[in-house]
């Protein structure tokens, strides 16, 4: 983000952030062309690319991308718990004997 704002400061910028959600999906597309090239280095460019395009559509929304990652991690490991609790319900318990 440090970065970008940098370059903002000199006007290497997008006036728009449409562009920005343009960028991202060129980057996208990027790495969907890399997988089928199988260039494990490749691909860690790529993705490397759609992080920092994300970071940069956050720092034109005003969003904190720290922030918003923490946000989304805790989302994700709440809905997890719930699956995992699901899933747990569902094994049987070793410990327990079968009614015959």
């Amino acid at each position: 983000m440090k970065l970008q704002e940098k370059a903002g400061k000199v006007g290497f910028d997008w006036n728009d952030v449409r562009a920005v959600l343009n960028k991202i999906r060129e980057e996208i597309i990027e790495v969907e062309a890399e997988i089928a090239e199988g260039s494990a280095q490749a691909l860690s460019n790529e993705v490397g690319d759609i992080i920092f395009a994300a970071v940069n559509l956050a720092r034109h929304l005003k969003v904190d991308p720290e922030t918003a990652l923490r946000g989304a991690n805790a989302k994700f490991e709440r809905r997890f718990a719930h699956i995992e609790m699901a899933l747990s319900r569902r094994r049987p318990n070793p410990r327990r004997r079968q009614s015959r």
